[in-house]
């Protein structure tokens, strides 16, 4: 063979060894770029069939480094480069196929895996983990359309009951809430007294409610409110998704929870996004003006009759007591209906204070209401209920006093010196709601019940008529917020003047 035909057929099978070396390079960087998750099957798959394609390919080379030491001879020269291609190209092939199980393993096949185990193992338990979101989803906006999507990328919690789940999230018009329920609607009879109603409470104690009913899903108590219910018959749960209008939350310093009415709470602090986190509350202490402007950022508690049985759609009412200097301050408010037809007797009516949260009727103060004209005299049985639309001042004095006197000056002299009496009561009576403000004298009703000021470690006060609830005080003169007694401003009253203990009014 002339030397021009064997450098030819040598130059064909180095062409060809390199070919196929180049053409394992699209595999192992197909390999290398390989999707996580599900998808990662599919590539590994084919990678397989072009390595199986590539090894047979590789036995070309061998014929052609036959050819080519067979021709000039140089047995070991066309060893080194024949096979050496082919060498190569096998190992080119065994590495990608190696690379290619690493790089899937590393994208995600394993972690797929144990995602998978985690997912049965969850819904074995019958549950999410309590605030962990629901996959890798986006969130992008609730809308109530029975769709549950939307929900994946929102927190799930822990309830209670026959509710296996909740969640909430706020923007800028609503509240949106989440319930997985036990199916069959059965939401709608949930909570502490089976009648499906849930509350919204304030970081400064205010609740508001609202009731879901089913046949169809409903939401009740609130105007602008929505509700959608997804289940079938054989599911192992249903779903509720809600629109709160967001002037439905109590009013607060930047949170608030979710839960049953007067019962668990599933979500706490709910950020209300309406104040961005900075609010931090505009309490600067109590002035008596029948303003009430000043309690709006001050916490109160929950008064309460209406549970079980009621179609009532809010609170009761709710209180709140504050300590200042050496005067004690007290607030109610309700806007139920029920008790609004009382006409202002329901917060004038059965009125109690208790020191120390005695048993004994000397650690009682029940309140006494008298009308002062504009020359001091007294009119001790003023109307005190069905009172018209409008604002009016008593005068507080013992229930258990004499009553006898007929202006300040004779109540002074029967032994209540500030002004002749304890303290003021101020009520508006509206059209929507009953409010009322009112100031004690400390030093007084220490005097009147027989103690010392600094014995007096809790003071509390029931309005009988709206709510078998104690209220006790919760700041002192300091502003603090926190559950406390009267501690700072009651110790203080030690160098208070002492008063003479003159005959009971």
């Amino acid at each position: 063979m002339k030397r021009k035909d064997v450098i030819k057929r040598i130059i064909t099978g180095i062409g060809t060894a390199a070919f196929l070396g180049c053409a394992s390079i699209p595999f192992y960087s197909l390999a290398e770029d390989t999707p996580s998750g599900n998808e990662a099957g599919t590539p590994a798959e084919d990678t397989e069939e072009e390595t199986l394609s590539e090894n047979e390919a590789g036995e070309l080379p061998e014929d052609g480094a036959e050819g080519s030491v067979s021709e000039n001879g140089t047995e070991e020269e066309a060893s080194e480069n024949g096979t050496e291609d082919a060498v190569s190209e096998n190992e080119a092939g065994q590495v990608s196929e190696n690379s290619a199980e690493e790089a899937v393993s590393e994208n995600g096949i394993e972690e797929s895996a144990e995602a998978a185990a985690a997912s049965e193992e969850e819904e074995a338990s019958g549950g999410e983990e309590k605030g962990k979101p629901a996959g890798q989803a986006v969130y992008t906006g609730i809308t109530i359309d029975g769709d549950l999507s939307d929900w994946d990328a929102v927190p799930k919690y822990n309830a209670t009951g026959t509710l296996q789940l909740a969640a909430a999230v706020q923007d800028e018009n609503y509240v949106y809430l989440y319930i997985r329920d036990d199916g069959n609607c059965c939401a709608a009879w949930a909570g502490p007294h089976t009648d499906g109603k849930f509350s919204f409470v304030s970081d400064l104690g205010y609740t508001t409610i609202f009731q879901l009913k089913n046949n169809p899903a409903q939401i009740l108590g609130v105007d602008g409110a929505s509700a959608a219910y997804s289940f079938e018959w054989g599911d192992a749960y249903g779903e509720w998704e809600i629109a709160v209008p967001v002037d439905h939350l109590p009013e607060n310093i930047g949170s608030y929870s979710f839960g049953f009415y007067q019962g668990d709470r599933f979500v706490e602090g709910i950020t209300d996004v309406r104040y961005s986190g900075k609010k931090g509350g505009d309490f600067n202490g109590i002035v008596y003006d029948g303003l009430y402007g000043d309690w709006t950022d001050y916490p109160h508690v929950l008064i309460h009759y209406a549970t079980d049985g009621t179609e009532e759609k809010v609170v009761d009412g709710e209180g709140a007591l504050y300590t200042q200097g050496d005067v004690l301050y007290g607030h109610c408010i309700t806007i139920m209906d029920r008790h609004q037809l009382e006409g202002g007797n329901e917060m004038l009516e059965g009125v109690v204070l208790r020191i120390n949260k005695g048993g004994s009727p000397k650690n009682y103060f029940e309140f006494r209401y008298a009308a002062l004209d504009a020359e001091g005299n007294i009119d001790w049985h003023p109307q005190l209920e069905n009172l018209p639309v409008g604002d009016y001042e008593f005068i507080l004095t013992d229930v258990h006093g004499w009553g006898n006197a007929k202006n300040l000056k004779e109540l002074q002299e029967q032994g209540v010196d500030r002004d002749g009496y304890y303290g003021r009561v101020h009520i508006s009576v509206r059209e929507t709601s009953d409010e009322c403000e009112w100031w004690c004298d400390l030093p007084l009703l220490a005097e009147r019940l027989g103690v010392d000021v600094t014995d007096i470690k809790t003071i509390e006060v029931k309005y009988e008529q709206i709510g078998d609830r104690w209220i006790e005080t919760a700041g002192a003169s300091s502003g603090a917020v926190a559950g406390i007694a009267i501690c700072a401003s009651v110790a203080a009253m030690a160098v208070l003047r002492r008063r003479k203990r003159g005959e009971e009014v």
